[in-house]
């Protein structure tokens, strides 16, 4: 069936859920080279990349389906311990995650015609499936000789299937049972070159049927050896005589060990077998790669091939004498040798761990196991999927809301000065309290549904890390504290482009090579700290590296020499003053560019994201050789936010509440000229002082500005003359796209008796303040 005959809400469905369980796969998977041996997180991304598979198949989605599975069953292997994930395994299953981001992303276009995974890549993750080492070189053939190590089987375990399934398994067991007793038919008629195609064509039907019902019922480990015979039946018609019998006795091999399974299933329970070798010399024999040393003489029984393949104890069985490469010795018996206790070939020694999450709870050192328990204690949510346009238009309607009850307090003021029946006047104003408290209430229930915690956008960051200090050759750890901050959704998107950024500089400019760390006596594992937290009604996000900090020097030298300041003035300014100079467009330091960094571009893409579009601000702390401290805060929504509305001559604007340090009414001698640059004195301190009259150009205000706003942003303070004060509101942002701006604007909003007003851009009146004071002062 063609993904064309689809319902497009049914591949939209398809693209939200597995989406999200892709997202949370790549951190998950990185989360796992920590904790490698983790069951409740490996059993964890297995049912994930398991869902993704089954909702890909049932879309008909091929391609993604043959990647999803070849990680699943690659997976499998980590489960039952065959394999153990370390750098080399974790590198192909993040290529997995990779291709099927991209693959997901053909669709979220309208592609069908998904493109296909690198063979080498499937067949890597397929030989992990096996049990086999993803960095160990391929054996020769013919140094494979002996039978293959079998591990004991475990202790029968009991199968835990959902209800529905479990009043299935009688008729489980059945069809199971009679699609092997027609398989081992077939094979025998396979032995028959008159019968040989119709045998192949009835065994791939078999085989495929008997993988569905097996993985209906999610039994991995029989699914796995019903999944190595349906490829193994693909391509019999161009075997030679003696492979196709070689796969047709270990086919007939694994047949019996399902066989027991399943009669295992009807009373729910199950034994693990040490199926690797027998699936892998299946697999080298149906693509005729079977070394002649492993071929099985004519007289071995199938419980003798169990044997040589490693499934069961120590076998008995001779190679077929006639493809010995000694045919006169006689035979002897082979003890196979002990199983490694992975079982898996050791790989090349690995690297120190690249990334690692730290939990926000205050116990920070318990083992893997324990933090599984704590992810089995989580409560399920009880949740519904919104589509974020009704959460918009939902917010736009409660914004309404605000402005409607700003109005109704500012008439009911009005009512309360004339001679109205006082009673009236009383129900009034109970009237616009209630309706100010409920609307509130409103506002605050519809952020809330709005709000996501920046694990969403955190969770991208451990890979990010990773890829990095591959890329650098470095030692990075990143640690992350505060997932659980919730911001708006808004807030969420615009902070995701700067803090790839912010990252990317810590590990490209801020943390050392490990030489570099250990002559300087540091871990030659450089740490960075990514930390959330709220902070009254902003939230802060910090970036913290030990590695060699800024260089005030190099960084002063650089401004002066691209004119952002003279030598005089750089003297005079302090460290967070130089420091800020990163964030000009086009500044850099580096002395070579790469991709990573070196073109300046990066940091102001930061600074323009956290001051103009997210009305924050960002600080930044740093010293020699032991870190840096990058600070950014910003607002829980960029929404609906309190003001002061202040009037410059018969203009009213509005300033957010929360840059607002103080408001004076200054006497003469607070205020003087620097060179032609007017400052005002505030208890010992000289700030900058500007003209709202001039800055807006309104020649024909008033001149009289009697009132100074003090604002605040960056730890750095300026003055603002204006006209009147006229009180705080409560205002609703609305964006002024496509409108040419006069001056220092962010936007604009309705006031409370229905007129519009402007909003001041802090960060924009900031830079307009620097400016105009280095050009005074030059």
């Amino acid at each position: 069936m063609s993904i064309n005959n689809f319902d497009p809400e049914i591949l939209q469905d398809f693209l939200t859920e597995s989406g999200e369980l892709l997202e949370q796969l790549e951190t998950d998977l990185v989360m796992l080279e920590s904790s490698p041996e983790d069951p409740e997180l490996l059993n964890q991304i297995f049912r994930a990349l398991h869902t993704i598979k089954g909702s890909a198949s049932f879309l008909a989605l091929t391609n993604l389906v043959e990647i999803a599975h070849a990680a699943e069953t690659a997976l499998n292997a980590a489960r039952n311990r065959q394999v153990v994930i370390r750098r080399a395994e974790m590198d192909l299953l993040l290529a997995a995650i990779d291709v099927l981001k991209g693959q997901f992303e053909q669709l979220s276009n309208g592609e069908t015609d998904l493109d296909k995974a690198d063979e080498s890549l499937v067949e890597g993750l397929t030989a992990m499936g096996s049990g086999a080492s993803a960095t160990a070189a391929p054996a020769e053939p013919a140094a494979d000789t002996q039978a293959a190590a079998p591990a004991q089987a475990d202790e029968p375990r009991t199968i835990n299937l959902d209800p529905s399934k479990a009043d299935l398994v009688e008729h489980l067991v059945t069809d199971v049972q009679q699609s092997l007793t027609q398989m081992q038919m077939q094979l025998d008629r396979l032995a028959d070159p008159a019968t040989r195609s119709a045998s192949g064509s009835a065994l791939s039907e078999l085989a495929e049927d008997l993988v569905k019902t097996l993985d209906f019922f999610e039994i991995d480990e029989c699914t796995r050896i019903a999944a190595a015979l349906e490829h193994a039946f693909e391509g019999l018609h161009s075997l030679s005589e003696p492979q196709l019998d070689q796969l047709r006795r270990r086919a007939q091999a694994a047949c019996s060990i399902l066989s027991e399974q399943a009669a295992e299933i009807g009373s729910l329970r199950l034994t693990s077998r040490p199926t690797a070798g027998l699936i892998e010399r299946l697999r080298l024999a149906s693509t005729g790669q079977l070394d002649e040393s492993l071929y099985i003489s004519p007289e071995a029984s199938t419980a003798d091939v169990l044997g040589f393949d490693g499934v069961t104890g120590s076998a008995t069985v001779v190679p077929d004498s006639d493809a010995s490469s000694n045919p006169g010795e006689e035979a002897e018996e082979i003890t196979t040798p002990p199983d490694n206790s992975d079982g898996a070939a050791p790989l090349a020694e690995a690297k120190p761990d690249l990334t690692r999450k730290v939990a926000t709870t205050p116990d920070l050192n318990k083992p893997a196991a324990t933090a599984g328990q704590a992810r089995q204690q989580v409560p399920i949510e009880q949740t519904i999927r919104v589509e974020v346009g009704r959460l918009e238009s939902l917010m736009n309607l409660v914004g309404e809301l605000v402005l409607q009850k700003n109005r109704v307090g500012a008439l009911a003021e009005q009512v309360g000065h004339t001679r109205v029946d006082p009673d009236l006047i009383e129900q009034m104003e109970i009237t616009a309290s209630t309706l100010d408290r409920v609307t509130g209430d409103i506002q605050v229930a519809v952020m809330r549904t709005r709000m996501q915690p920046l694990e969403k956008l955190f969770g991208k960051y451990p890979r990010l890390i990773r890829d990095l200090a591959t890329k650098t050759q470095k030692q990075i750890q990143l640690v992350i504290e505060g997932g659980d901050t919730e911001v708006d959704k808004s807030v969420i998107e615009e902070l995701g482009d700067p803090l790839v950024h912010l990252l990317r500089n810590s590990a490209d400019h801020g943390i050392e090579p490990p030489a570099e760390r250990a002559a300087a006596g540091k871990d030659p594992t450089g740490v960075i700290k990514l930390i959330a937290g709220h902070e009254g009604s902003h939230v802060r996000v910090q970036i913290i590296d030990d590695g060699r900090g800024l260089n005030r020097e190099k960084i002063g030298h650089k401004a002066v020499e691209r004119g952002l300041c003279t030598e005089e003035q750089l003297a005079g300014l302090s460290n967070e003053e130089v420091f800020r100079f990163i964030f000009e467009a086009g500044f850099s330091t580096a002395d070579q560019v790469s991709d990573l960094s070196g073109r300046g571009v990066g940091m102001d893409v930061v600074r323009t994201n956290i001051e103009r579009k997210l009305k924050g601000n960002i600080a930044i702390e740093s010293e020699a050789g032991k870190g840096t401290t990058l600070t950014i805060t910003i607002p829980l929504t960029v929404a609906i936010m309190p003001a002061m509305m202040v009037a410059v001559g018969e203009d009213i604007y509005a300033i957010p509440l929360t840059n607002i340090t103080e408001i004076v009414r200054p006497t003469p001698e607070m205020i003087s000229t620097i060179g032609e640059a007017p400052v005002i004195h505030l208890r010992g301190q000289v700030h900058p002082l500007l003209s709202a009259r001039e800055i807006f150009d309104l020649p024909n205000a008033a001149d009289s500005e009697p009132f100074v706003v003090v604002i605040g942003f960056n730890q750095k303070l300026v003055g603002l003359r204006v006209s009147r004060v006229i009180g705080q509101q409560e205002i609703v942002i609305k964006p002024l796209d496509g409108v040419k701006r006069e001056g220092p604007i962010s936007g604009a909003t309705v006031r409370n008796d229905g007129g519009v007003s402007l909003i001041v851009d802090v960060a924009e009146l900031m830079r307009l303040s620097r400016h105009s004071h280095a050009g005074s002062a030059a």
